[in-house]
């Protein structure tokens, strides 16, 4: 099989160069199908090989086949539950197939990263190919790219290191920093007593994520307790969901992201109490600070996340706050749309520690006995 992104991606590249190929090495394509993207070719032994061709978008499409080799082109676009399950169809004739992998990466935060380093998986190889080595590309093409890139970015995109960009806002280390694997609550079951609990909402319906983020607060350190996920959900189950979390005990303030779900603001607040429930409009200045409070957070180590690849992914898409006529402002182009969304995780979070931020709760008093003072005369 040869995997791409997108269906787009697959014509223009893989396709492409895989009938370019077969070309050069004697024709060796015996027919090929553009209905259901798969072709025949002849095999050096006079047999026939089948090579399916598919596009990532919708990885739920892609359980079933059984697979002898994979070729993953651009796999940093592709969501890690694409090649999850791409990996596991590696099986033909009852043994495990190979898998090739070609991208540009992504950052230490990224899956892919994760993959070639962590070394839970046996038999991986990493190979770096820089792009002034490749010497089909004329030297003029090379330098007006070169001229193009700062150092550090020249250094991923034309050389193939793993570098987490100065512009990002929460760099990788930072997020490391702040990780726990015993974070978030199993399934986002809370137990049966918890601290002040902090919501964030991120409204969002397809094009986007809608995110919804609880912090429990303990001592002085706010810790991801859930971070729940909905694409291309419809407004009324996403207020089921907001609705049965925000009706939790010590539920202590609900942040909400007003400019999709202002009806949903005045609905909570006459419910909970307009001092527990705030709307938040989020234009340059607001995403700006609310972007500041919560890289301040991981700054001074007092916030904890899930260890989780998505949700660093997610967070590494904000970059560099600006001061715009003496604010802190987040330009529109800081903040970049990738598969998994746009910094929708981010805006939660921060949306919910904004609920955090000078909110002093007051001790709870249990089992207090009042003291019984005999006067003498």
């Amino acid at each position: 099989m040869f995997a791409s992104p997108t269906y787009p991606q697959l014509r223009e590249t893989s396709l492409k160069t895989f009938k370019e190929l077969s070309e050069e090495l004697g024709n060796r394509i015996a027919s090929i199908n553009h209905n259901d993207g798969s072709a025949r070719i002849h095999t050096e032994d006079g047999g026939i090989a089948n090579v399916s061709f598919r596009s990532t978008e919708r990885e739920e499409f892609l359980r079933g086949p059984n697979l002898s080799g994979l070729w993953l082109d651009e796999a940093s676009l592709m969501k890690e539950e694409a090649f999850d399950i791409l990996l596991a169809s590696l099986r033909e004739g009852g043994q495990m197939g190979w898998v090739s992998m070609t991208f540009t990466p992504k950052g230490r935060q990224h899956w892919t990263y994760h993959l070639f380093h962590d070394g839970r998986m046996p038999s991986v190889e990493l190979s770096k190919s820089a792009t002034m080595d490749n010497p089909y590309l004329s030297r003029d093409f090379i330098s007006s790219i070169e001229s193009r890139y700062r150092a550090e970015k020249a250094a991923q995109e034309l050389r193939g290191e793993f570098l987490d960009l100065s512009d990002q806002l929460i760099s990788y280390d930072a997020m490391m920093d702040c990780t726990s694997s015993n974070c978030a609550w199993v399934d986002g079951k809370p137990p049966s007593s918890t601290g002040l609990l902090y919501i964030g909402w991120d409204v969002a319906r397809s094009k986007d994520r809608s995110v919804i983020w609880t912090w429990e607060r303990v001592g002085d350190v706010a810790w991801c307790r859930e971070c729940f996920v909905m694409h291309d959900v419809s407004y009324e189950s996403q207020e089921a969901e907001i609705l049965k979390r925000v009706r939790r005990p010590n539920v202590s303030r609900v942040i909400i992201d007003a400019g999709f779900a202002g009806h949903y603001v005045e609905r909570l607040q006459r419910e909970l109490g307009s001092s527990r429930v705030e709307g938040v409009h989020l234009n340059s200045y607001m995403q700006g600070h609310l972007a500041e409070s919560l890289a301040d957070a991981f700054g001074r180590k007092i916030v904890r996340i899930p260890d989780d690849h998505e949700i660093r992914d997610d967070f590494s898409q904000v970059g560099q706050t600006e001061i715009k006529q003496g604010k802190i402002s987040l330009p529109a182009d800081s903040v970049q749309r990738t598969e998994i969304g746009h910094a929708d995780r981010f805006w939660a979070a921060a949306l919910g520690y904004r609920g955090i931020v000078g909110h002093s709760p007051q001790p709870a008093i249990t089992n207090f006995r009042p003291r019984v003072f005999k006067r003498f005369g």
